[in-house]
């Protein structure tokens, strides 16, 4: 189980992961023809401290309502995507619950139907969805098994970072996708928002090599 300390050490370490991957993320983005990636999820985080709250009465559905609200404020469409996954997991964990497995990979599934819905991407597109789909499918096999959240969150960490790097091998077809600046047409550059999907959910699995928290 996950909760509001355990969101806020999740959510601590992905700025950790996506800081220092930086530069990597901000050369993927001026390839593809999103300039300044780095800069505008630096500023995310920056700004999402202010809608952040405090530790001592902190829940895993009020740190991720904020971390939302931080990525739909960027008011850009891979913002709202992010947002629409974010909101997920806090709308299926409601008041000072926990989330478990089941919660987390039916929150997954929902925000990989909302993304597709409202945006029109869909699989091997090249966007986050490369990334989100295998890790909704990896996060529901964890649950039918029984495994605990933060294991679980490391499984589906490997299967983002997978279907991550597969984009690498994919042509942009997303119809709102700027046209690839480099000369390869967007081949062998993996699209940043399968990364920082990637980022996120190795930051939640790699929980378990940090001191334990009761009831994780």
């Amino acid at each position: 189980m996950i909760d509001g300390t355990g969101a806020l050490t999740w959510v601590s370490a992905f700025e950790t992961q996506v800081r220092a991957e930086g530069a990597t993320i901000a050369a993927m983005g001026e390839r593809l023809g999103y300039p300044g990636l780095d800069t505008r999820l630096g500023e995310v985080f920056s700004s999402g401290r202010s809608f952040t709250p405090p530790r001592e009465s902190a829940t895993f559905h009020d740190v991720f309502t904020a971390l939302a609200r931080s990525f739909v404020e960027t008011d850009s469409l891979a913002g709202a995507a992010f947002g629409i996954l974010f909101h997920a997991l806090a709308r299926e964990v409601r008041d000072d619950e926990a989330a478990n497995t089941a919660t987390l990979a039916s929150s997954v599934r929902t925000a990989e139907k909302t993304i597709s819905r409202r945006t029109g991407a869909r699989l091997g597109d090249k966007t986050l969805l490369d990334a989100l789909a295998p890790t909704g499918a990896r996060l529901a096999d964890a649950a039918a098994a029984g495994v605990r959240a933060v294991p679980a969150l490391a499984v589906a960490g490997d299967a983002a970072r997978e279907g991550a790097r597969a984009t690498e091998a994919l042509p942009p077809r997303f119809a709102a996708a700027p046209a690839p600046l480099d000369a390869d047409g967007g081949l062998g550059v993996a699209d940043p928002g399968a990364v920082v999907v990637a980022l996120f959910f190795e930051a939640g699995g790699a929980m378990h090599t940090r001191a334990p928290t009761p009831g994780r």
